[in-house]
């Protein structure tokens, strides 16, 4: 028999020390022979087992076939660590499918929700309920990625008249496949459904009686596309109608859609676990260009530490020390340079600069609406001062990663409210991304519509 030797390098998937609890998840599997395992990092191979294989340990042998060919090197640890066995790890239910019985992303799937919703509210002419929002999804018909609705409705004042309503919701395809299910939207993100709900109630009104009082035959679409503009900041929800001259209008939602009340709008990367210093801190020198600060002098103290956590914290320290003293006085002068710059930053990360677009969080406790415009408010504020420090987590075994704050010096000491705040993070790989996430005080300058 002819056996080869598949390539496994740097593919391991349990190969962690702590990866042993896994075991009997792959035993389960193989008392399921010959049902297909997925194996390596990504998963993206596939082995075919041998029936009455018994493993106890992450470096037993596993023996089967992959791509049809017999292999003698692939061992528990190789098992890719599929969502199902982290849900069983965890005490977690799985649906019959074995996918593990959660959201995996609501912030994507929050996206079609909203275009559910804004079809059920224009096609009613009145306020929803939430539960139209479910029934509006049910009626769907469903593909893999992308589901569509066509429904008619009389004319409220001319019930001769009838109108055309047409829904189109594009998503990536695992929260489509979340998305098209109510039940489990039900189950799991309710409050968020009610969050949406109070929204289109709201920001549609003005357009929920107009098709179906006009006295003439409408048609419009609503169209929700969460694929196209997956690098930007912008949710491309779209309605589009003619209007009485004949003219077809596209009125677009201009939103960054959040969810869940994080603090987070944006963030940039700070390179792979593999990269020099030198690139790392050329990619935070240009994060930090977009507020305004120029942290060039700490360049060869960074470059020198020997781990990327305490160069950063050099740099972090720096631009604190940088931004705080080009603050002092800046709240007392209208134009102020400094001031005008970390307005820009805050835009660009919030809205790419965009100033029609608005950021809307849905969260359990409700929704709110952010327009960054109103940052100009930190011109000429008798009540704002703003100064820099940098804090350092005391969560991560005493690394002490970095956050730099941007805070009102003139609140009580102990109640001092952040504009917003750069935070380093890094994964178990060593990449780095800086989140930028929004403080107290910022939801209070540019809040202009919500509901807590």
């Amino acid at each position: 028999m002819r056996y080869v030797q598949f390539k496994i390098v740097e593919m391991a998937a349990l190969s962690k020390s702590d990866d042993v609890k896994y075991v009997p998840f792959v035993q389960q599997m193989l008392d399921k022979a010959p049902e297909p395992i997925r194996i390596g990092k990504s998963g993206d191979k596939v082995l075919i087992p041998n029936k009455g294989q018994k493993v106890t340990d992450r470096n037993d042998p596993i023996y089967g076939q992959v791509d049809g060919e017999d292999v003698t090197n692939v061992k528990v640890m190789h098992v890719w660590k599929t969502p199902a066995m982290k849900a069983g790890v965890k005490g977690q239910e799985v649906d019959d499918t074995g996918a593990v019985d959660k959201i995996e992303n609501k912030g994507e799937v929050v996206e079609g929700i909203l275009g559910a919703a804004t079809h059920a509210r224009l096609s009613k002419g009145d306020e929803i309920t939430p539960e139209e929002v479910y029934t509006t999804i049910g009626k769907m018909k469903h593909g893999k990625v992308q589901g569509t609705l066509s429904e008619k409705a009389k004319d409220l004042k001319n019930n001769k008249i009838t109108d055309l309503f047409e829904l189109s919701i594009s998503l990536k395809e695992r929260a489509y496949q979340d998305f098209m299910q109510p039940d489990k939207l039900r189950k799991h993100m309710a409050p968020r459904v009610n969050a949406v709900t109070a929204y289109v109630n709201d920001a549609v009104r003005r357009y929920s009686k107009f098709f179906l009082e006009n006295g003439r035959s409408d048609k419009v679409e609503v169209v929700s596309d969460g694929v196209s503009n997956e690098v930007g900041s912008k949710t491309d929800v779209q309605m589009i109608y003619t209007d009485a001259k004949g003219k077809r209008v596209v009125k677009h939602f201009d939103l960054s859609v959040k969810t869940g009340d994080v603090g987070q709008f944006g963030q940039k990367g700070g390179g792979k676990g593999t990269a020099s210093l030198d690139e790392r801190f050329d990619l935070m020198q240009d994060m930090y260009n977009k507020f305004g600060l120029d942290i060039s002098g700490v360049k060869s103290k960074f470059v020198e530490k020997e781990d990327i956590v305490s160069a950063y914290k050099e740099a972090y320290s720096h631009a604190a020390d940088v931004l705080d003293k080009k603050l002092k006085g800046a709240n007392l002068q209208k134009e102020s340079e400094v001031l005008r710059q970390l307005i820009t930053g805050l835009k660009f990360f919030g809205t790419l600069g965009d100033d029609r677009i608005r950021l809307v969080d849905f969260s359990d406790k409700g929704y709110y609406v952010l327009d960054f415009k109103r940052l100009s408010k930190l011109y000429l504020n008798a009540d704002i001062d703003l100064g820099a420090r940098v804090e350092y987590s005391k969560r991560d075994k005493g690394v002490g990663k970095p956050t730099l704050v941007i805070y009102n010096k003139l609140e009580p000491k102990k109640t001092k409210q952040k504009l917003f705040q750069v935070r380093m993070y890094m994964d178990d790989t060593g990449y780095v991304r800086n989140y930028i996430e929004k403080g107290s005080l910022l939801k209070v300058l540019t809040k202009v519509r919500g509901n807590y």
